[in-house]
C-alpha cells in the first residue's frame, strides 16, 4: 500500500469530500489537501486513517478540515492520534473498527484505480476506459488490470472514478 502521499498531491481537488488513508501510510506531504483559492474551501468532511501509528504530517491540514471534518482512526490507536500535535488539531476525532469495515461490500466502497508494477488496476467497477492525454481511447472493457502500455500519462475512468496516472 501507499506509504507516502506527496506534497500537494491533491492540491485544489475542489470536490474531494471523503478521504481513505491506508494502514501502510507513514507520511502525509505538506499541503496534500490544500485549496489555493480565496473563492473555494475544502469540502473534505470525513477522513478515515487506518494507519496504526499516526503518519508524519508535514505542515497542517487546512483549517476548514480540522474545524469541520470527522477523523476516524483505529480504535487501538485513538490515544496516539489524540496525543499527536498535528493530528489532534482535528476537533472531531473518533475511534473506528477498520477490521469490521473490511467486510463491507465492495459495492459500497466505490471504484478504485491504482498503479502497481506498471499495471493499471481497477477494483469495484464493472468496466474501465483508458485514454491518452490527447483524448484517444486505447482501451474500454471489463478487465480488472491492464499492462504492457508504453510509459506515459493516461486518464483512467472506472465507474464514477477518474484518475490521471503515470506509468
Amino acid at each position: 500500500g501507499t506509504e507516502k502521499i506527496e506534497s500537494y498531491a491533491f492540491r485544489d481537488c475542489l470536490n474531494l469530500e471523503e478521504v481513505w488513508l491506508g494502514a501502510n501510510l507513514k507520511e502525509l506531504g505538506e499541503g496534500a489537501f490544500m485549496i489555493y483559492s480565496q473563492e473555494f474551501m475544502s469540502k473534505i468532511n470525513v477522513i478515515y486513517c487506518a494507519a496504526p501509528e499516526p503518519p508524519k504530517m508535514n505542515g497542517y491540514l487546512p483549517a476548514e478540515i480540522w474545524e469541520t471534518a470527522i477523523l476516524y482512526v483505529p480504535q487501538e490507536s485513538f490515544d496516539a492520534y489524540k496525543a499527536n500535535f498535528r493530528w489532534n488539531k482535528i476537533e472531531d476525532m473518533r475511534p473506528f473498527d477498520f477490521a469490521s469495515a473490511a467486510t463491507v461490500s465492495e459495492d459500497i466502497l466505490g471504484p478504485s484505480i491504482t498503479v502497481e508494477d506498471g499495471m493499471i488496476n481497477v477494483s469495484n467497477a464493472a468496466e474501465m476506459s483508458v485514454y491518452t492525454v490527447s483524448g484517444s481511447m486505447i482501451y474500454s472493457g471489463h478487465a480488472k488490470a491492464i499492462g504492457n502500455l508504453p510509459a506515459g500519462i493516461y486518464v483512467v475512468k472506472a465507474g464514477s472514478e477518474v484518475a490521471k496516472i503515470r506509468l
